[in-house]
C-alpha cells in the first residue's frame, strides 16, 4: 500500500474506532481497562521488569492510572513485609518540556494525584519539579503505552499527530 494510501486509510480507522469509543459505556470502558491490567501484570515481562514507564492516558483512552496503582501497592506491600524480591520496582511517567519527553520518577500514588493537568487533561510533572531521570539513572526495562488500537502483532494506532 502506498503511503498516501495507508495514511487514508489510518483516518478513517481512527475515526471508527474513536466512534466506537464514544458509544461504550464508563462501566465497559473500567471494565476493559482491569482486563488489560491484569494481562499485563501476569506477562513475563513485567513480573522481571524493576523500572517501568507508564504512559498516562487521556480519558477516552484505556486507563493506566490502574497499573500505577498495583504498582505502588505491590512496592508498599513488598517493604512493609519487609521482603526484597524481583518484583520490586521504580515507576517513572513522561514529562514533556517542549518537543522533548523524558520519563520521570513518580514516588508515591499522592504524587499523581498533586500532579498538575496539562491541556490534554492528562497529569504531568511541571518543568520546575526536580525529579529522578530513567534514562540518566538505570534506563527503563518496560514502557506501558496506551493507543487508540493496536494489530495481533502489537503495532499501535497513535492519535494521527
Amino acid at each position: 500500500m502506498n503511503p498516501v494510501a495507508l495514511n487514508e486509510a489510518k483516518k478513517v480507522l481512527r475515526r471508527d474506532i474513536k466512534k466506537r469509543i464514544t458509544t461504550m459505556s464508563d462501566e465497559l470502558k473500567l471494565k476493559e481497562s482491569i482486563s488489560i491490567m491484569n494481562k499485563l501484570i501476569g506477562m513475563e515481562e513485567y513480573k522481571l521488569s524493576r523500572r517501568i514507564s507508564v504512559y498516562l492516558s487521556m480519558p477516552s483512552e484505556v486507563q493506566t492510572e490502574g497499573i500505577l496503582k498495583y504498582h505502588k501497592y505491590l512496592k508498599k506491600r513488598l517493604e512493609t513485609n519487609n521482603i526484597i524480591d524481583f518484583v520490586f520496582r521504580d515507576c517513572f511517567v513522561p514529562r514533556y518540556i517542549g518537543s522533548n519527553m523524558d520519563m520521570v520518577k513518580l514516588d508515591s500514588m499522592e504524587d499523581f494525584f498533586s500532579l498538575p493537568l496539562t491541556s490534554w487533561n492528562i497529569r504531568q510533572p511541571s518543568e520546575d519539579d526536580e525529579r529522578e531521570e530513567a534514562l540518566l539513572s538505570g534506563g527503563l526495562d518496560l514502557i506501558v503505552v496506551p493507543g487508540l488500537g493496536f494489530t495481533k502483532h502489537g503495532l499501535r494506532l497513535g492519535r494521527g499527530k
